[in-house]
Parts: C-alpha cells; structure tokens; sequence
C-alpha cells in the first residue's frame, strides 16, 4: 500500500487467538484506544462456529490486524525472492505476548475459531500493520466497511469525533469537537447525562434515550462554535471557539455539564423519567433543546456584558446562567398534559426545535431582555391560539362553497350538471356514498360526499371557471395573483390540507393561514 508497508501470511487460527484483542466503545473502556470495532455478538459468533465445526466452511478474505511491537519486527527475508516482485518472501515473527495484535476486522471469523477443534488444524489469512497509527486504522476499518456490512450512523460519529479531531479542514474539526462533547456527556460519570446517551453500539443499557447525532446538531445549530465553508474560510464566529479543539472541548463541554447538573438538580424528578415514564427531559428533544436554549442563554449574557466565554471560567458562566435557567425550570414543574404530550410527540427534527421553542418562551416570559431571533414568529406559526376558530371557519366555509357550487352548476346548466364535473369526483363522491349507507342505511345527499379539495376540481374543470365560478372564486386580495386558475384556487388546497391536519394531537393552524381563513370566510360565508 502506498507509505504503509504490511504482511500478508497463513496462520492457524488458536495461534492468532493468543495475541489478538478486540476493543469496543463502551464506558467501561473509554480511555482505551482504538475503539472502532464493533461489539462481538454472540448471534454471529454462534452462526460462524456453525459454519465452521458443522458445515466445515472457511473464509478466503484476510483477518486485519495491527501488530502492536515496542521494537521492530523479525523478519527473515528468504534467499529465494520472485524477480521484480514488489513483496519479499520470508518469515515474519510474531511477538510472544497477549494483546499484542489488534484486530481491525474480522473480529467474529477469528472468534469463531475458539473452542473449535479446526482451530489447530485449518489457517486463516491474515494482513498485517506494524504499529499502525490510530488514524489509519479507524480509516482502514471505515474503508473496509463501506462495502460490507454498513457502520452504523452512530458508530460513524464515535470515528469521526477521532478521526477528524487533526483534520486540515476546519470545519471537520468542528465537527469532530462536537461529537467529543456528545460522547463526554454520555461517558463522563460526572456528566447527568452519564449511561444515557446511545454511543457506538452498546445496546445494553436501556435507559440510553439521547442520541450523539441529536446533541451534535443541537450544537451546531447555534453559534456556540465557529463555522466554515468548504473553503475553510469562516463565515461565523463561535463564542466559545478557542481556536483550539482541546481547550475549546474543556470550555464548551464543562459550561454545557455544569448547566446541565443545575437543571437536574431542579429538576430530578423529571431528569430521572426518561423515554419510558413519559419524560421530556432526557430524551432527544429534551435535551436538543435544552442546548439550544444554554446557547440563547450564553449570547444574552454576552450581550449584557457579564460574561466572556474566551476569558470567564465554565463556573462563572454556569452560575451567571442559573437566572435565565431558572424560568425553565419552572415552566417543567408546572407544565400540563397537553404541552407534555406536544412536546413528546413533536418528532423528527422538529421535535428538538419545537421543545426548544417552549423553553424559550417561558425565559422570555419572566426576563424582559431575553429576547431570541424568531420567537414571536414561531409561536404565532405554531401556537395553537388559532385551532378552534379555524376549525369552526372551515367547516362553514366547506359548507357555503359547496351550497354555492351545487345552485351555480344547477342554474348553468340544469339537470345536466352532472356531466359537467369531473369523473373522478363523482366516482368518489358516489363511493362514499354508497358506502355510508351500506354502514348505516341512511340515504345522504351526493354533496354531503364532496371534497373541498372536490370542489376546487369541479370549478377549475373545463369551462366552468371563465364561466361561471372564476369573479367568486378569486379572492379580493389575490385579483393580481399570477398563475392562472390552479394559483387562485391554493385556498382550496390549503383548507383541505389544514382539514387533514386536523385530526393530529400537535396540529396548529399559522397566523398567516387564519388571515387567509378569515378573508375566505368573509367572502363565502359573512
């Protein structure tokens, strides 16, 4: 390989056994690198001693290892050599010590060697590193599963917090500290969030709720760190950025730990809930917002002067912080069933952001100065000050519009209506129909069966709108709307979208849609 010179050999499989050793991320190892293995599973090991002892397989494909020698390796080389080859036959010799090789891959084909009695008498392939630096062996492994069996998306951010810490790109360095402030929160004992984040792929622990990748956004997201274009030029300045990821790491991840154990001490009975006691708290959006907040936090006291993240200790700042954190800390105390539940059920990435939302309000709510970018917005996007009202609209406006809809088709074209609207409205309408009375026996009218989003079809269908529906349905505020037909009937497309929404737990109606529910309302209905 190009620079890194291995070996290639043949060896039986209880010989490697002696000297070889696997690592994986736990908390029990954490300090020991490298650890970017995957955990050995007894399902695999199970079905490979299988393979081997009942079925008599073999695998052609070379374990990896990285021979781990304080001196340089015996080798000696053969008085036979194949002319120009670029590899020199010979004898390497193997350290005599335990944990002397470390496997990067194949951890399972070698382990399923012990305790098989083919384990003296088959030989494995076997590629070879001399004190491979750890850099390369996480990459090697990354490489090598690529075409294999994927790593997992957690696995990868455990690497690349590694990997990436020296990277030349700056932004990958960012990247890499976020990760490492993830994974410390999750494995520092005295982290809150100790044994309750979900790093590599230790599946042992269920109370692990949070996730790196949630964590790693959430910091990302504001400006607690600096940002860089794929130019490594810097479009951002990070308040806590040092310049410097192992200072930096030291400053962010202590102010973030030492906020966090004041929320936990307020708190403990909500911190210690989690995911399976109907917690907000420690769980992904909990603790995504949570951070988002301590950054909102961090730039009001900047802006107030009474903290410097590049000059003030984590204990400073985490204690400047407990006036802004104590709001929230309240609103979690006092919150009812239905936030709890919107919180909770507020998913995907909307869902840290959401919670982060209502962390925001409740500061806002008793510190005059805090004063966060967009939460005036979001709140009368999201809130749900607007539901009742709108739902009572639209069913009045579904109403007026069919009424409408039914007397003009009527008056145009009398009882041949029906064959002025489109096929697949009927089709459905009728469907409907007959499928009610089939469940109840009750005869209903063929308009009780039509759509909103039905009767856009029949009004934009064929002649109908520059004949008969276009000056009504047209809005007042939209007789300039470019578009044609389809762009002036999107209020038709909105109710029915608002009406299927609806039916959710988390549904809100945005204030720019109540404005537009009330001039259609006004129109058709007032």
């Amino acid at each position: 390989m190009p620079d890194i010179g291995y070996y290639s050999f043949s060896i039986e499989p209880e010989k490697l056994l002696k000297i070889g050793y696997v690592l994986h991320r736990s908390e029990a190892n954490s300090s020991m690198m490298p650890t970017y293995q995957r955990l050995i599973k007894k399902s695999r090991l199970t079905a490979v001693r299988k393979f081997i002892n009942e079925e008599h397989g073999y695998f052609p494909n070379s374990i990896i290892i990285s021979i781990d020698s304080k001196k340089p390796l015996q080798f000696d080389r053969s008085e036979k050599q194949v002319p120009n080859a670029v590899a020199d036959l010979g004898i390497l010799h193997l350290p005599q010590q335990y944990r002397s090789a470390f496997i990067i891959d194949g951890q399972h084909r070698l382990y399923g060697y012990s305790d098989s009695p083919y384990a003296m008498t088959n030989s494995i392939p076997v590629v070879a590193f001399e004190n491979l630096d750890q850099t390369e062996q996480v990459r090697l492994f990354m490489d090598i599963n690529e075409n294999q069996k994927s790593v997992s998306k957690k696995l990868r951010n455990v690497l690349n917090a590694d990997m990436l810490w020296d990277s030349p790109k700056e932004a990958e360095r960012r990247d890499a500290l976020r990760l490492k402030i993830a994974q410390d929160l999750g494995e520092k004992n005295t982290s809150p969030l100790y044994g309750r984040i979900d790093i590599g792929e230790d599946q042992s622990t269920p109370i692990k709720c949070v996730t790196i990748e949630c964590i790693r956004i959430a910091i990302n997201v504001g400006n607690f760190l600096s940002k860089y274009d794929r130019k490594n030029v810097l479009t951002q300045s990070g308040i806590f950025d040092t310049n410097d990821n192992d200072a930096t790491l030291n400053l962010l991840y202590s102010f973030i730990e030492r906020c966090m154990i004041y929320v936990k001490d307020s708190v403990p009975d909500e911190w210690d809930k989690g995911s399976a006691n109907n917690g907000i708290l420690t769980i992904n959006n909990g603790i995504g917002g949570l951070i988002r907040t301590l950054n909102d936090i961090a730039n009001c006291l900047m802006e107030r002067g009474e903290i410097n993240p590049l000059k003030d200790t984590p204990d400073h700042m985490a204690k400047a912080a407990e006036y802004y954190l104590d709001p929230v800390c309240r609103f979690i105390k006092t919150m009812n069933d239905e936030v709890r539940s919107d919180i909770r059920k507020t998913y995907g990435g909307n869902g840290p952001m959401h919670c982060w939302r209502y962390f925001q309000r409740a500061i806002a709510s008793e510190r005059s100065e805090f004063k966060p970018d967009g939460l005036t917005k979001y709140w009368e996007d999201h809130g749900k000050e607007f539901n009742n009202e709108s739902i009572d609209m639209m069913r009045k406006i579904e109403s007026a519009v069919k009424k409408y809809v039914r007397e003009k088709l009527e008056d145009q074209y009398g009882g041949k209506w029906i064959n002025e609207i489109p096929q697949a409205v009927y089709t459905a309408a009728s469907k409907d129909a007959s499928k009610h009375r089939y469940e109840t026996g009750e005869d209903k009218d063929f308009w009780d069966f039509v759509t909103i989003i039905g009767c856009k079809d029949i009004v934009v269908f064929g002649k109908n709108w520059s004949e008969i529906f276009e000056k009504k349905f047209t809005l007042p505020s939209e007789l300039k709307k470019t578009g044609g037909k389809q762009a002036k009937v999107e209020w038709m497309v909105l109710i029915d979208k608002l009406q299927r929404r609806a039916i959710k737990s988390n549904f809100t109606v945005a204030k720019t849609e109540y404005q537009t529910l009330g001039e259609v309302y006004q129109h058709f209905v007032e």
